[in-house]
C-alpha cells in the first residue's frame, strides 16, 4: 500500500491507505484508507441498473488496475467482485492483497508459485488445476481472474461464471465447460474493443492468454483510453447501495476516528505526520 501511495496512476485505481501506526505496548498496527461506499458484489447482487457505458468504463478502470499491479510488481491472487470497491462517483478500485504476492518486474513473466491462494470459482484453470504443485502457475492467473469478473459487469453471467463452491467442483467445470475461450462471433458486446480483450483474458492456456503489458501496449496506452488512465473520465452513474458500516463501539476499539477528522482539520498536515503533530493520541 505504501508503494500504491507513491504511484500517483496506481493510486487512481488501487487502494489507497491515508496513514498508519503502530501501539507497540498492544502489539497492534492501525490503517486509515478511504471510505468507500459500495462493493462490486453488492452492487452486482442487488441488480442496480447501471448504464452499459459506466460499466465498460468500470472494466477499463479494472484493467488499468491490472497494468498498475505489473508496474508495481505485485501479482493479486484474488480479484473478484467482493475485492473490488465502488467510489462515491461510480469508480472502481482493487482492494484486498492478503494473498498478493510481491514480483520484480523484470521478473513477471517468468514468476512462478506453486501454492495456490484465492476464490475458487474465480481462480484460473492452471491454479485449480491437480498438478498446481509440480507445474505451478505464473502471473497471468489475474489476468483470467479479473476477465471472469468482467463478464458478470458487462451481463454476460449473471454471478460466477463458474457456480460450484469447492475446489473439485471448480475443477470438474474447468475440465466439462468447453466454454472457453468465449466465441468473438457468439460473444456481444456493445464496445467492439471487448470483443478482443474478453476472449484474449479468458484463453484456458495460459501461454495464449493476453498479459498485462500487452494490455497496456494494446488498450490502456491507446488514446481512446486516455480519459479513464489519467482520471478525467466520469461515470453517469453512481451506486446506491452502501456497505454497513461497523458500530461505533466496535470501531472505537481500532480507532477512534473523531480524533483523525479532529487532527487532520486542525493540523493540516500530511496524514503520515500526524503521529508527530499530535504525540500520544496516534
Amino acid at each position: 500500500m505504501l508503494a500504491v501511495n507513491e504511484s500517483e496512476t496506481a493510486g487512481r485505481f488501487l487502494m489507497s491507505m491515508l496513514m498508519c501506526w503502530e501501539d507497540v505496548e498492544k502489539d497492534l498496527i492501525f490503517f486509515v484508507m478511504p471510505l468507500y461506499p459500495a462493493d462490486l458484489v453488492t452492487v452486482l447482487l442487488k441488480k442496480e441498473e447501471i448504464p452499459m457505458a459506466s460499466r465498460y468504463q468500470m472494466c477499463k478502470e479494472l484493467i488499468c488496475a491490472l497494468v498498475a499491479l505489473f508496474h508495481l510488481g505485485v501479482v493479486h491472487k484474488d480479484i473478484k467482485p467482493a475485492n473490488i470497491l465502488i467510489g462515491h462517483d461510480g469508480r472502481a478500485v482493487l482492494t484486498d492483497f492478503g494473498n498478493a504476492a510481491a514480483v520484480p518486474t523484470h521478473d513477471y513473466a517468468t514468476w512462478k508459485d506453486y501454492i495456490r491462494g484465492g476464490t475458487y470459482c474465480y481462480m484460473a484453470p492452471e491454479m485449480v488445476s491437480a498438478d498446481v504443485r509440480k507445474v505451478g502457475y505464473g502471473t497471468n492467473v489475474d489476468v483470467f481472474s479479473l476477465g471472469l469478473v468482467i463478464m458478470e459487469i458487462i451481463g454476460f453471467c449473471d454471478g460466477p461464471f463458474f457456480h460450484q463452491r469447492s475446489l473439485e467442483g471448480v475443477r470438474d467445470e474447468h475440465a466439462n465447460s468447453g466454454r472457453l475461450p468465449i466465441d468473438s462471433d457468439k460473444f456481444l458486446c456493445t464496445e467492439e474493443k471487448f470483443w478482443e480483450i474478453l476472449p484474449a483474458m479468458l484463453q484456458v492456456d495460459p501461454e495464449k492468454r493476453i498479459t498485462a503489458p500487452q494490455l497496456e501496449d494494446k488498450y490502456v496506452c491507446s488514446e481512446e483510453w486516455t480519459a479513464v488512465r489519467d482520471g478525467s473520465a466520469t461515470h453517469d452513474w453512481r451506486p446506491t447501495v452502501t456497505l454497513p458500516v461497523a458500530d461505533v463501539k466496535d470501531a472505537a476499539r481500532f480507532l477512534d476516528f473523531s480524533l483523525y477528522s479532529h487532527a487532520r482539520n486542525r493540523y493540516g498536515a500530511d496524514p503520515l505526520e500526524f503521529e508527530y503533530c499530535v504525540p500520544g493520541v496516534f
